[in-house]
């Protein structure tokens, strides 16, 4: 039987949190910056008088609270930003593992399959989940450093959403056509699963109306 190609989503799909931003917030608390402290009232008064929800109706696919919230690593050494990356996969990824979808990654790897990690998180702790696997493909969003290697608070390249991750996919030499799977918590994902010979919904608690809409096989999963 022909090897599977399997596309896996990660925030909320093989981890049951937000990564992106939960990075941004484990460096704020661990560092104590208060520059960062500061951007983060900014922001949370911004959501309270709905600035963000306002620009999603306009912008929806522009990620401007991510980025918004991605501005408070202006300034980090990349080597300091490397160490927190490695703290953070440690203490805050391994522990928050979503069991079922594990054992379906497991499951993949053990078939020979090959698995690719694509993913609006950051490539800076994705890594790390990369070499403990012995994976060699990852598609994700990547933080900007300059010439002196200090963050300058931005995204570098596409935010790996949306369409974008068809984009990265089809980049890459992948084609329609192929044996091809994917699993994904998220209808911003819709491309990608449509994409994909075989799409799976990754639900938690309760079942996601889009999944069957759509003809999706879905996976729910308890906390």
């Amino acid at each position: 039987m022909e090897n599977k190609i399997v596309f896996f989503d990660f925030c909320e799909t093989l981890v049951d949190f937000q990564t992106a931003d939960g990075f941004v917030d484990f460096v704020r608390i661990t560092s104590g910056k208060k520059k960062m402290i500061r951007i983060e009232v900014v922001q949370r008064l911004l959501v309270q008088a709905r600035f963000f929800a306002i620009c999603n109706k306009f912008f929806s696919k522009k990620s401007i609270e991510k980025r918004f919230k991605l501005f408070q690593l202006r300034g980090f050494n990349k080597l300091e930003l490397e160490e927190y990356a490695r703290l953070f996969y440690a203490k805050q990824i391994k522990p928050n593992l979503i069991i079922d979808m594990y054992q379906k990654f497991q499951n993949h790897l053990s078939n020979a399959d090959e698995i690719v990690l694509i993913s609006g998180g950051y490539s800076i702790y994705l890594k790390y989940f990369l070499e403990e696997f012995n994976l060699s493909r990852l598609f994700s969003s990547e933080i900007e450093f300059d010439r002196n290697n200090l963050c300058t608070g931005f995204m570098t390249g596409m935010d790996c959403l949306y369409e974008n991750k068809v984009t990265f996919i089809e980049r890459n030499g992948f084609e329609r056509g192929m044996n091809t799977v994917a699993y994904s918590d998220s209808i911003t994902d819709l491309p990608l699963l449509k994409w994909v010979n075989k799409g799976y919904v990754v639900s938690r608690n309760v079942s996601q109306k889009w999944a069957s809409q759509f003809g999706f096989s879905e996976i729910v999963w308890k906390n």
